[in-house]
C-alpha cells in the first residue's frame, strides 16, 4: 500500500521578496506557452475529416485541417435574389439551363484554412438528357469583390469535372468563393449553382492567360498613370488566417463623372446591361451599367459604373472611339456598388471576359500613346 505524503504549502508571506520577480517571469512564460500552443492548435484547424451530404444533391468532403469548425452547415436553398443574379450573367457563359436551386455552405466564424474542400454534385438524369448537343454541366459560385470603391458579388464559373459514367460533377472549392459579407452574423459562406453550358464557349477552351498576349491596348480614359489608379487589380485569395485579402478582377481608374470612355481596340459591342442589387445591410452592389466589347484580336474588355452608353449590342466600335460616359456617383442604379466616381476596367487577352481564370491586370498592357478620341458615330456603319 502506497504511503500518501502531504503536500507542502508555503504561505506567500514566507516567499522572499527577491524571488517574486523570478516567480512572475515563470508564470508569464507558462501563460505565453499555453497561449501559443492554443493558437497553433487553432491554426491547424479541425483535424478530423468531415463529410456533409444532401441526399441526391451533393456531398462535400472537408479534409483534416481545412476548416476550423467541426460542424459546417450544408443546405439546399431557393433564393430568388441569387437566381436573379445568376440570370444576369448566364448568357455570357452560354448557359442553356440550370438547376433551380442553390447550395449554401456555411463555415461559421472562420474562413477556410486550405483549399482541401471537395464537392461532388449528383446531376439528375433528366437534366443531363435535356441538355442540347455539345453541352455539359458546370459549377458556378458567387465571388465577392471589394475594390475599395465598389462592391460586387456575382456568379462566376469555377473549375469542375463532369464524370459522365457516374453522373457526378466534381470540384475543389477555392478560398475566394467564401465570404463573411452575405449575412448579419458575418459567418463565412459560399453559394453555388449548377448549369448546363456550351462546351465550345471561349473561356472553357482557351488556356489560362497570365500576360497581355502580345496585345497593346489604349487607355480607356483621357490619360492613364499610376496616380489615376484608385484600386489595383489583384487575384490574391482570402488569407486563411488573416481573412483580409479580397480579389479585385479589374482596375479602378479615377475619373470625373460624365468623362469620355473610349474603346481600347477595334471590336463589336457584345453586352450592355445593368447589374445592381442591394445587400442584406442595405448596401448597393454590382457593376451598375456596364459594357463588354469583343475585340477583333480575340481579347475582350469590360467597362463598369457607366452613366451612359453610346453604342448598342452588335454595333462596331473602333480604337479611341468614345463608347460611353463614366459614372460611379453613389445613389444611382447605373453606379451599382460604386462609392465614388470612377471607371472599373477589366481585360482578357484571349477568351470570355467574365471567366475569372482568364483575367489579367490590364494596366501593364496599356500603350503609352495618348488616347486618340474619334468623333462619336464615325465609322459606325
Amino acid at each position: 500500500m502506497k504511503t500518501r505524503h502531504p503536500v507542502s504549502r508555503i504561505p506567500l508571506s514566507r516567499i522572499p521578496l527577491s524571488r517574486i520577480p523570478l516567480l512572475l517571469s515563470c508564470l508569464l512564460l507558462l501563460l505565453t506557452t499555453c497561449k501559443k500552443s492554443t493558437t497553433e492548435s487553432q491554426n491547424q484547424g479541425n483535424q478530423q475529416e468531415i463529410v456533409r451530404t444532401i441526399s441526391g444533391v451533393v456531398t462535400v468532403n472537408f479534409a483534416p485541417g481545412s476548416v476550423m469548425t467541426d460542424n459546417p452547415a450544408l443546405a439546399k436553398v431557393q433564393d430568388t435574389s441569387a437566381e436573379n443574379n445568376f440570370n444576369d450573367i448566364a448568357p455570357l457563359f452560354g448557359v442553356t439551363d440550370y438547376l433551380a436551386y442553390q447550395v449554401s455552405l456555411n463555415l461559421g466564424t472562420h474562413a477556410p484554412l486550405s483549399e482541401n474542400i471537395t464537392a461532388a454534385w449528383t446531376i439528375p438524369p433528366d437534366f443531363i438528357s435535356s441538355m442540347p448537343p455539345n453541352c455539359r454541366p458546370a459549377l458556378f459560385a458567387m465571388v465577392y469583390q471589394d475594390g475599395g470603391e465598389e462592391i460586387m458579388d456575382n456568379f462566376l464559373p469555377i473549375e469542375s469535372v463532369f464524370l459522365e459514367s457516374s453522373g457526378l460533377l466534381t470540384a475543389t472549392l477555392p478560398y475566394y468563393i467564401f465570404s463573411n459579407t452575405r449575412s448579419a452574423d458575418q459567418s463565412w459562406s459560399a453559394i453555388l449553382m449548377v448549369a448546363a453550358v456550351q462546351d465550345t464557349i471561349p473561356y472553357l477552351m482557351l488556356p489560362v492567360s497570365d500576360s497581355c498576349g502580345g496585345n497593346n491596348i489604349l487607355c480607356p480614359i483621357a490619360q492613364c498613370s499610376l496616380s489615376s489608379i484608385s484600386s489595383p487589380f489583384t487575384m490574391n485569395r482570402l488569407h486563411p488566417i488573416q481573412n483580409e485579402v479580397k480579389p479585385h478582377t479589374g482596375v479602378d481608374l479615377r475619373v470625373p463623372d460624365g468623362s469620355d470612355v473610349v474603346a481600347v481596340a477595334d471590336g463589336t459591342v457584345e453586352w450592355v446591361k445593368v447589374n445592381y442589387k442591394v445587400t442584406w445591410d442595405g448596401k448597393p452592389s454590382g457593376y451598375g451599367l456596364y459594357m463588354i466589347i469583343r475585340h477583333d484580336d480575340g481579347s475582350a474588355t469590360l467597362y463598369g459604373h457607366l452613366s451612359e452608353t453610346i453604342y448598342k449590342v452588335g454595333e462596331r466600335v473602333y480604337r479611341g472611339q468614345v463608347i460611353a460616359l463614366s459614372g460611379g456617383v453613389p445613389g444611382d442604379q447605373n453606379s451599382g456598388g460604386s462609392t465614388g466616381p470612377h471607371l472599373h476596367f477589366e481585360y482578357v487577352p484571349k477568351g470570355w471576359i467574365l471567366g475569372s481564370k482568364n483575367r489579367v491586370d490590364p494596366f501593364p498592357c496599356i500603350s503609352s500613346e495618348p488616347a486618340l478620341v474619334l468623333p462619336q458615330g464615325l465609322c459606325n456603319e
